[in-house]
């Protein structure tokens, strides 16, 4: 009646299921999340007419490249589960041809809870911020926003958006489209 594989099978289900009802618990524990600060400044916004160096369509088009200063703190969002936290900068603005947009600028991965004060002075966008139609001649302004998501150890992966910056005027050179276009390094 009570041979070897059935004592197996008995010890590795209940093995089983200690295991399942602690990482329940454990996931549960890590949704206690406080919220994070930040501050983003504009410094500079230019639109450039260029060529991207990356990117299939080699046609000229507009590129509005920032410069900011951001000031983020996410201690708040480690606990004692939180494996890192992936940082994203979002910039918004709404074309009247091609309706809202948001598009990732910048992105970081934070490790640790010492590291979590993310302080850059005079960044500038990592990727490419260039409009549909190929033109920011209709864009009257841009806000920016910083959206974060906690990776846990165990348990659900948590997403959260902080709120967004003041709204910045966008302006263009009204000679842009007769300069000769510049590589830009995106």
């Amino acid at each position: 009646m009570y041979s070897i594989p059935q004592r197996i099978n008995l010890v590795s289900a209940f093995a089983l299921s200690v295991v399942s009802v602690l990482s329940f618990f454990v996931a549960l524990s890590g949704l206690q999340i406080g919220a994070p600060t930040s501050d983003i400044r504009l410094r500079k916004a230019d639109v450039v007419y260029g060529l991207a160096r990356y990117h299939a369509d080699r046609r000229p088009q507009h590129y509005l490249e920032t410069r900011l200063d951001v000031d983020l703190d996410t201690s708040p969002l480690f606990t004692w589960n939180t494996k890192q936290v992936f940082l994203s900068l979002t910039a918004s603005y709404e074309s009247p041809q091609t309706g809202q947009h948001d598009v990732v600028i910048w992105d970081t991965i934070v490790k640790d809870k010492e590291s979590a004060r993310v302080k850059r002075k005079n960044l500038r966008n990592k990727y490419g911020l260039r409009e549909l139609s190929r033109s920011f001649e209709n864009v009257t302004s841009i806000d920016f926003r910083v959206e974060w998501n906690v990776m846990p150890y165990v348990g659900i992966m948590q997403r959260g958006v902080m709120p967004r910056s003041r709204s910045y005027a966008v302006t263009q050179n009204p000679e842009l489209q007769h300069q000769s276009p510049v590589i830009v390094p995106y």
